[in-house]
């Protein structure tokens, strides 16, 4: 994905694929003892308590994606590589924020974590703050990338990304049409597993699986 440095509101794609892509890794990566959890957690997960999705690789980067009601969403994040947090004179992340948007609600969603950088999602568009022309980056095109990347998602719960890159790509399609079945995901656990995976919690990912919302669209078909 490009995205430019700084990020631009229009490098980000639709945040129902984005969400779907997410959602697809943190289905992959869900385990029974993780779930409940809300800190000192790795990888990519759904903070089902909380509605939201999570990436965070516990060091240089953590990224945080929310529905915050019909047709809006929030993006908010850090990378080491970037430079709002303590850049001179600060720059405030939730100018122009719509009121719906509560800086001291999303704190609590984040916390203990500092902002590196907020996108707000409405009407159609990806909203910011305005950078001062100084800044060079806000993290977004390394830290996103990293939060959108399923084959590394993959790669963490060792499944062969390689031998089944086919199946995960077609995983994905299913994902972004929020069409994914039980059956397809027990199928895709299954040859993950005997193809050398770590035991896969297909228990977990179910459940992570409704709670993510990505076979909805499975459901409306056969109901």
């Amino acid at each position: 994905m490009l995205i430019h440095r700084p990020g631009r509101p229009q490098d980000l794609p639709d945040p129902e694929e984005m969400w779907a892509r997410w959602a697809l890794a943190a289905v992959l990566c869900a385990t029974s003892e993780r779930e409940g959890q809300r800190s000192g957690l790795s990888g990519w997960w759904l903070d089902a308590a909380r509605g939201g999705l999570r990436m965070d690789d516990r060091g240089c980067t953590w990224w945080a994606l929310w529905r915050w009601g019909e047709g809006r969403f929030v993006l908010c994040g850090w990378d080491e590589s970037g430079e709002l947090i303590g850049f001179e004179p600060p720059v405030d992340m939730f100018a122009g924020a719509p009121q719906w948007l509560s800086p001291s609600r999303l704190e609590e969603l984040v916390d203990p974590f500092q902002f590196g950088c907020v996108y707000w999602y409405e009407h159609g568009r990806w909203s910011r703050a305005s950078y001062p022309d100084e800044l060079w980056d806000d993290g977004l095109d390394i830290g996103l990338n990293s939060a959108l990347d399923l084959e590394a998602a993959a790669d963490l719960r060792r499944i062969d990304v390689a031998r089944l890159k086919a199946d995960i790509e077609e995983l994905n399609r299913a994902a972004t049409h929020f069409r994914v079945t039980e059956r397809q995901l027990r199928a895709f656990a299954d040859r993950a597993v005997a193809s050398g995976a770590s035991s896969l919690d297909v228990p977990a990912m179910l459940r992570a699986l409704d709670a993510s919302g990505l076979g909805k669209g499975a459901e409306t078909e056969t109901g």
